[in-house]
């Protein structure tokens, strides 16, 4: 019988936030893949290297090109699928790890989809999302009662911003780096929404603030987020 692929969440930065499960599968791998950004140092690999995992157990990145068209995109997923099939084919245990949690927005879910499909058994290991961790830094309790949380990662304008929030109570929105031009004028002169502001979670250089003074002019690095909780008079 071939052993399952373990997609395997490491947290958003800190390695102390892996979970046990999470640990123990890296651990018991043979080898260990990672994502491997078109530039600047991978957040996966640098966890992984702080974690307690055998040095003989080899580490190999592969690039999932982010900002390559689609179909590019889809080339790789299958590439490394059948790569990580022919590794489990010759009975090897082999761990895909990734930032964050496997379930929200993770960059290795495409590859796992495809092993999938090949008949490669594929379990997922949960883990602490940056969403999360920058709510307990930020002391702040997301949903209560009968509330509704929504997550965005994109969204084309302010207009359609409005309309998809407007029966929601909190907003969790990754990736605000690419919003910011037209977000951040809006929260400046809105009294519906409390915004909370956090980059790079669970990192040496985590920063978080409630106050969006502190963000005037400031460069939004892709790591950030943006949880947006309504104000109770609105």
């Amino acid at each position: 019988m071939k052993p399952p692929v373990y997609a395997v969440s490491l947290g958003p930065g800190n390695p102390q936030l892996i979970s046990l499960q999470a640990q123990k599968r890296l651990q018991e791998a043979d080898l260990i893949y990672y994502p491997q950004p078109l530039r600047g140092p991978s957040l996966s690999k640098s966890i992984l290297s702080e974690s307690q995992i055998p040095t003989h157990i080899p580490l190999k990145p592969f690039n999932l090109c982010l900002q390559e068209k689609i179909q590019t995109q889809e080339q790789i997923y299958k590439k490394i699928a059948e790569e990580i099939k022919h590794q489990v084919q010759e009975g090897k245990k082999i761990c895909m790890a990734c930032e964050g949690d496997i379930s929200i927005y993770a960059s290795i879910a495409k590859i796992a989809e495809r092993l999938s499909e090949k008949g490669v058994e594929v379990r997922r290991e949960a883990g602490i999302s940056s969403y999360a961790e920058a709510a307990a830094e930020l002391n702040l309790s997301l949903l209560k009662k009968t509330e509704n949380m929504l997550f965005l990662s994109s969204c084309p304008n302010l207009e359609n911003f409005i309309q998809q929030v407007k029966d929601v109570n909190t907003v969790v929105f990754f990736k605000v780096k690419h919003v910011w031009s037209w977000l951040y004028p809006y929260l400046i002169n809105t009294k519906t929404w409390k915004p909370y502001y956090a980059e790079h979670i669970g990192q040496t250089n985590s920063f978080t603030t409630s106050d969006l003074s502190h963000l005037k002019n400031k460069s939004i690095p892709y790591f950030a987020l943006l949880i947006l909780m309504r104000c109770s008079s609105s």
